[in-house]
């Protein structure tokens, strides 16, 4: 976890917040302090961790990655210098059950939630597994047999898979650097940046019905924040519940989390689905593991089975939401925008060689790469 500028375990932070504004504090300096302190920045609902107990997290013998080499293409660093130059909050390594590495930097610690960004996609994405296992919803349903509302916007036509494989044909720019790209827009409506255009709507649902069509649904694969959007509205519908109460329900509850979740909310009281989720570091890695243990039961099969990895027509693996080829493939979770969190699972000789229940290698970061 991470936020945009460079500092180090002997650069603290103030005891005392810095100043930030609406306007910048998803940017350095600001960020240092405000991505993991969101109940102060903007509204947000509590998602209950349960009364059941929190999942041990055992300590294992102490790993050192600070000097072993990455190879990237503009050359050789080291762990450590990743960590330092994407800023990173918090970091930590579970291997096979066991952290074996927890770090915290920059004024950060354990116990604080950090702004997850898009990570928040794939939770909202197993809930859609979940709901769809239950039977509540169909991944081939139209979205708008559970939000009517949706008929009169882009989304009309479109597939609950669709909006999975964002693959629907709405127009939604993620040029964050376009003040006018849709996602600067749905910052203002949800209460995450200054409002300029006061003819915007105070909820993001009332939003996203007003967004056009630009192609058709299935096509090309096109990132698409909004997409998360649409689907946490549908589990909500399909639920029967407000996603805070829902993600409690179906997630937060289910993993032995140690600290609630904060779900970052709009005026109207709708929770940003896309990136609005905060959590403990700690407890990202619970939610890692839970994924990266699913070959384990039969519930988890179904969850990968209802989440199963697509291909467009061309035979191109689709980046789906979820990233559904969690337990054979290395995979990276990438963080919204340009700062966030990241969650990597495993290695490919290690998926490869392994049984499943001993493929229990997760590592969370809280940052941004440059």
């Amino acid at each position: 976890m991470t936020s945009t500028d460079d500092r180090s375990p002997t650069n603290p932070l103030p005891v005392t917040a810095p100043p930030w504004t609406l306007a910048d504090w998803q940017t350095a300096p600001a960020n240092r302090w405000t991505f993991h302190h969101l109940r102060e920045v903007v509204p947000t609902a509590q998602v209950f961790r349960g009364d059941d107990g929190r999942r041990p997290l055992p300590r294992g013998p102490d790993l050192d990655l600070d000097d072993v080499p990455v190879a990237l293409t503009s050359g050789g660093t080291t762990v450590a210098a990743i960590l330092a130059r994407s800023s990173t909050d918090g970091f930590l390594v579970l291997h096979r059950g066991h952290i074996v590495i927890e770090r915290y930097l920059a004024g950060m610690a354990a116990h604080q939630t950090h702004v997850l960004m898009s990570v928040s996609k794939s939770i909202v994405g197993c809930l859609v597994g979940i709901l769809a296992d239950r039977g509540a919803l169909d991944t081939d349903d139209l979205v708008t047999r559970h939000i009517p509302e949706l008929k009169v916007s882009g989304y009309a036509g479109a597939r609950i898979r669709d909006l999975l494989d964002m693959r629907s044909g709405v127009r939604f720019s993620e040029a964050y650097l376009d003040p006018d790209a849709e996602v600067r827009l749905l910052e203002q409506v949800i209460g995450w940046a200054p409002r300029v255009r006061p003819e915007l709507p105070n909820s993001m649902y009332a939003w996203l019905c007003t967004l056009s069509a630009d192609g058709s649904h299935g096509g090309p694969f096109s990132y698409r924040s909004c997409e998360t959007d649409v689907l946490g509205w549908v589990c909500e519908r399909a639920g029967g519940a407000r996603m805070p109460d829902l993600l409690s329900e179906l997630r937060w509850r289910r993993i032995g989390a140690e600290q609630d979740l904060d779900a970052a909310v709009d005026p109207a009281g709708g929770v940003m689905h896309d990136g609005g989720l905060a959590a403990t570091v700690r407890d990202t890695a619970r939610f890692g593991l839970l994924l990266a243990e699913r070959d384990d039961d039969e519930r988890h099969r179904r969850l990968d089975d209802a989440l199963r990895h697509h291909r467009d027509p061309a035979g191109a693996a689709v980046a789906g939401l979820v990233r559904r080829d969690l337990a054979r493939l290395p995979v990276l979770v990438p963080a919204r925008g340009r700062a966030g969190t990241a969650i990597a699972r495993g290695g490919a000789t290690d998926a490869a060689s392994q049984p499943a229940r001993a493929r229990r290698d997760v590592g969370v970061a809280r940052g941004a790469v440059r």
